[in-house]
């Protein structure tokens, strides 16, 4: 017998004509409890969404989300305001016993068929995180390197090596550029390159294109890549050179 619209949204069951898709969390990564956490999703525009939390156990399926635990977003049904398909949220505990399994829910709170259901990953007790030190939580630049030339307006590619101390490379991070020299963490701070200054940058691959502002002027700098919300994960790039368009063209006629 077929669900009723009620039932299968009481099961947390999913129609295959959703436009929109749940993509952060991921599947198979550890989301760390009692921490900013950045839900992303794909085929809204603007409007207001329910975000809730939901509970699948070992029988995790693609179309069902399982068992609703707890709403995520502050507003409840009213939904919270979005218009780029991102929203922040902070992962409550795990429920006692339970860590993996667990899948978040968006909806249009203007309609409930407009949902979407994010793959299953892993919530860590806080108590349990790993701090900057510990075995397997750790995080290398490894691009820039010693000698390398980056011109200013141009585009370059960040790279390091992360794992949060559960196996996954996927976060959020703050990419900030900083001049030789100084006492900050790697030098004298200059500006941020990360495009989502405010939620920090996504990746799950250990690279991010990032911008030279074109009005840097020429000099020795390092990149600063840290976690987004934990300021004791950072690392800081090899001192690499800033060059001006003026520079090289010079240097081309010479």
């Amino acid at each position: 017998m077929a669900l009723t619209a009620f039932a299968a949204l009481a099961f947390g069951m999913l129609s295959a004509a959703n436009a929109l898709e749940v993509v952060s969390p991921g599947g198979g990564i550890s989301v760390i409890a009692d921490r900013v956490y950045t839900v992303e999703w794909t085929g809204t525009t603007t409007g207001r969404f329910e975000i809730d939390l939901y509970y699948c156990n070992s029988f995790c399926m693609e179309d069902v989300c399982g068992d609703w635990v707890t709403a995520l977003c502050p507003y409840g049904a009213d939904g919270c305001p979005d218009s780029a398909g991102d929203y922040d949220i902070i992962m409550p505990e795990p429920m006692s016993g339970t860590s993996s399994g667990y899948k978040v829910m968006v909806k249009n709170a203007e309609d409930e068929s407009d949902m979407g259901c994010s793959d299953d990953f892993t919530l860590i007790a806080s108590e349990d995180a790993p701090e900057a030190g510990e075995l397997g939580y750790s995080l290398t630049v490894t691009s820039p390197s010693d000698g390398d030339t980056a011109i200013a307006g141009e585009v370059y590619t960040v790279e390091w090596d992360y794992d949060n101390g559960f196996g996954s490379s996927t976060d959020r991070f703050a990419l900030d550029l900083y001049l030789v020299g100084g006492t900050g963490d790697c030098g004298t701070y200059v500006t941020t390159l990360c495009d989502k200054p405010s939620i920090g940058c996504p990746d799950s691959q250990g690279d991010y294109d990032v911008e030279i502002p074109s009005d840097t002027p020429a000099g020795m700098y390092s990149i600063r890549v840290g976690v987004f919300d934990d300021e004791t994960i950072y690392d800081c790039s090899d001192t690499f050179g800033v060059e001006t368009s003026d520079d090289t063209n010079m240097s081309m006629r010479l």
